[in-house]
């Protein structure tokens, strides 16, 4: 399994079809406090991923270039699902500027799925 993509939503869900429904996707900045967000992952999936079970590891790189693994923790594989959604909270003590984002499967050498988001001062 490997993430091929990520993506901050207003919110997301999966229709009884498997298809995914984005409202609100895509974001390119926000304001704090960060309002309810849902982080998409794409996915790529094979058969011999369903129902196991994978660390995911989300660093964030602020604008001061620190590095951070903001989430870790089990991602589990029950289908051949496309993609996977799950709340995204952005800490507490972040300030203003350009973050980017790497989420990643501990232990697989494959690229981290990347998306950047700039934090403004003011209402998005």
């Amino acid at each position: 399994m490997v993430i091929t993509g990520a993506f901050l939503a207003d919110r997301a869900e999966m229709r009884d079809d498997g298809k995914l429904n984005v409202f609100g996707g895509a974001w390119a900045w926000t304001s704090l406090p960060l309002p309810p967000a849902n982080l998409v992952l794409l996915l790529d999936t094979g058969p011999d991923d369903v129902g196991r079970v994978y660390e995911l590891v989300i660093r964030m790189i602020g604008p001061d270039g620190l590095e951070r693994d903001i989430l870790r923790g089990d991602m589990s594989i029950p289908d051949r699902g496309m993609f996977a959604m799950m709340p995204f909270g952005f800490p507490t003590n972040a300030g203003l500027g350009w973050y980017a984002f790497q989420c990643r499967i501990e232990g697989q050498d494959a690229l981290p799925a990347v998306f950047r988001l700039e934090v403004r001062d003011g209402q998005p």
